[in-house]
């Protein structure tokens, strides 16, 4: 304000590089696709192994220069899996049937860095967690660098990893805790039909990644945490806790931001369960009708998983650098529907 006349101002929310160029990717892929017994056994199996350089990535923040983030071509990343599908259908009189299955293997790794860049590093979603996702040669991609936490003490106070030695948690006592990436995803499909009616199951998972849940703040107490850190919590009474005191950690950063509250994000959910009937062509003539279908679906009702939070399906965020990190996304909603086809 000049004058008290008020003057407008504006500033760049993301820094330019002139430098930035495409990603370039070289990929081996072999292939194989076979049926047997009458085309009632299929098999597919692809492995494949692909090299992408010049990665592009948004790094944050960059309080050096007052902007928020910029993107950089960061380095080299190797993806290499496995992935395999089953499937087998067949008809007993007027019963047929199907069941498949796939499973696919990766293994992530950062193969090359500038080497002026020594580890490239993300906040994540929540305001003053210590916690970082990071990109260095010879990890996953944007794994999960935290404080490691090993215990509770006699007093019920949380015992850190003291990595280098100086009774300071610091940057050079964060390690890898984790990582968002599956190592495995699968999934499984059964279909069944029997003189108009139908029904269908399907399923999908994962296993092998990791969950940072990042909902309590300790900048403010009153915050929601999980359950978890509650019920497992050390009391006078409960000395063998795996958890320390709620008392100890309210406002520890420290503490929140180490893998205390890191958790095994593998599940595996029933996606759909349908019923379904089709009524006969023949009696559809009499009210002049194509086609009548009838169902019932119970969608996203049942997962077998061990995370404590929501949802671990919806318990990440979708940002690249930010994978597993569970900021209070709403978890993926169940439902039961029924409905009517009619065709004309």
């Amino acid at each position: 304000m000049v004058d008290q006349t008020i003057t407008y101002g504006s500033s760049p929310s993301g820094l330019a590089n002139p430098n930035l160029k495409w990603e370039t990717s070289e990929q081996i892929d072999l292939g194989l696709d076979a049926r047997f017994l009458g085309n009632r056994l299929t098999l597919g199996l692809d492995w494949y192994t692909k090299d992408t350089k010049d990665l592009i990535v948004s790094i944050s923040p960059i309080p050096e220069i007052g902007v928020s983030s910029t993107y950089v071509n960061a380095g080299s990343v190797n993806n290499k899996g496995l992935e395999l599908e089953l499937g087998w259908s067949d008809n007993i009189g007027d019963f047929s049937y199907s069941i498949s299955g796939n499973i696919s293997h990766l293994s992530n790794k950062v193969t090359y860095l500038d080497p002026s860049i020594y580890r490239l590093e993300n906040g994540g979603p929540s305001y003053n967690n210590r916690m970082r996702t990071a990109f260095e040669v010879g990890y996953p991609i944007w794994y999960m660098r935290a404080y490691k936490y090993e215990g509770v003490d006699s007093e019920g106070k949380p015992i850190i990893q003291d990595t280098n030695g100086d009774g300071v948690p610091g940057d050079a006592d964060r390690v890898m805790v984790g990582k968002g990436i599956p190592d495995y995803t699968f999934g499984l499909t059964v279909n069944m039909a029997w003189k108009g009616f139908d029904f269908t199951l399907y399923g999908a998972g994962t296993q092998g990644n990791d969950i940072f849940n990042l909902y309590y703040q300790a900048d403010g107490p009153l915050r929601n945490s999980l359950r978890y850190f509650y019920d497992n919590a050390w009391t006078p009474s409960n000395k063998n806790a795996k958890m320390p005191s709620c008392e100890s950690v309210a406002s520890d950063w420290t503490f929140w931001s180490s893998d205390a509250a890191l958790f095994d994000g593998s599940f595996f959910k029933i996606k759909q369960i349908q019923l379904g009937y089709t009524v006969p062509a023949n009696i559809l003539q009499k009210v002049h009708l194509k086609g009548l279908r009838i169902y019932i679906s119970a969608d996203d009702m049942i997962c077998f998983n061990h995370y404590p939070g929501c949802d671990p399906e919806s318990a990440t965020n979708s940002s690249i650098n930010a994978m597993g990190l569970d900021n209070g996304g709403y978890p993926v909603t169940a439902k039961l529907i029924t409905g009517v086809n009619i065709r004309f």
